[in-house]
């Protein structure tokens, strides 16, 4: 089969398309899907790139970790039959795994699928996957209430957008970070106020109304910044968009001895929470921004888009046609 490999550690992280590709063997419980779209993410670059330890990635690898296709195969009495149309965040992302979804088939966990929403297309559910799947989780660690206000940054990527949109469908105030070219996109998913993070440090507009939870998908110093604007008995959810071992130890510690608010760091969990993701597309809360669709053999090229920085949502990796 047709899939993408990424076969070595690299700063330049190449990609290979091969026509050849052996197909995954299905196993009971799981689902064999025919993949019509899967979405970039960064854990990619993270693994080529030395980011994540070399003993924990097996190259090499089909990558990618996100999924909307057609079920193929499933087990005889199971949820999933030939036909359905299915989305998921597989543990392809993760870089144990040989097996991702930049090939044309995969073998996913049934736990793990739902099903694409009557009107949603293969490209919208694929961009909604590990990025939804994160902000909903995010969300469930942070433990808010409705009303209570939550600190979104990058508001227009993919994981900030996600975020911004749950956070308003489970009630609760949104302020966003985003540059000002973003601002109105930002409102327009559901943030109750945008600071443009070019023209002013949001802990300085933030200063004597603190917030009862920060996502924090950037990291460095932001993290440190975040925390003087967050409330006691809030809590601080990172998302590892950099790791550093010493901010984790401090901010743990210091809510072990209750001198500063709860910390979280938020390990994604591909599973039945991607059911309740399904729910709030289909009920019209939460819709995906894509932002370009490739084929899959210009993946490398959607992957240097992607790390630019700049991208407004997700850039999806088109396997088959619709």
């Amino acid at each position: 089969m047709k899939a993408v490999i990424l076969e070595a550690y690299n700063p330049e992280e190449r990609l290979r398309v091969a026509d050849d590709w052996p197909r995954p063997v299905r196993r009971k419980g799981e689902v064999l899907v025919r993949v019509a779209a899967t979405a970039v993410n960064r854990s990619v670059y993270k693994t080529a790139t030395g980011f994540i330890p070399r003993f924990m990635a097996a190259l090499p690898k089909v990558p990618g970790g996100d999924l909307a296709g057609e079920v193929v195969e499933g087990d005889e009495a199971g949820t999933f039959q030939p036909g359905d149309r299915a989305f998921a965040c597989v543990d392809g992302w993760r870089p144990e795994v040989a097996w991702g979804t930049y090939a044309e088939l995969c073998s996913v966990p049934a736990a793990h699928l739902a099903r694409i929403p009557e009107g949603v297309s293969y490209t919208d559910a694929a961009a909604l996957c590990l990025t939804a799947l994160t902000a909903f989780q995010a969300l469930k660690a942070a433990r808010l209430q409705p009303g209570q206000r939550v600190l979104v940054h990058a508001a227009a990527g993919g994981v900030g957008s996600a975020a911004v949109q749950i956070a308003k469908a489970q009630g609760m105030q949104v302020v966003a970070t985003a540059s000002a070219a973003n601002a109105e996109f930002a409102r327009s998913l559901g943030a109750d106020q945008v600071i443009d993070y070019k023209q002013q440090r949001f802990e300085e507009v933030l200063a004597g109304s603190p917030v009862d939870a920060v996502i924090d998908t950037i990291g460095g110093e932001y993290e440190r910044r975040s925390l003087q604007v967050l409330k006691r008995s809030g809590t601080f959810v990172n998302l590892f968009a950099q790791f550093s071992l010493w901010p984790i130890v401090k901010g743990k510690l210091r809510a072990l001895l209750r001198l500063g608010p709860r910390y979280e760091t938020l390990f994604v969990s591909a599973g039945q929470d991607m059911q309740q993701v399904a729910e709030l597309v289909a009920a019209g809360r939460l819709r995906p921004h894509v932002q370009a669709v490739m084929p899959l053999e210009q993946a490398s090229e959607a992957h240097r888009m992607v790390y630019s920085g700049h991208t407004r949502g997700k850039v999806v990796l088109q396997v088959r046609a619709e």
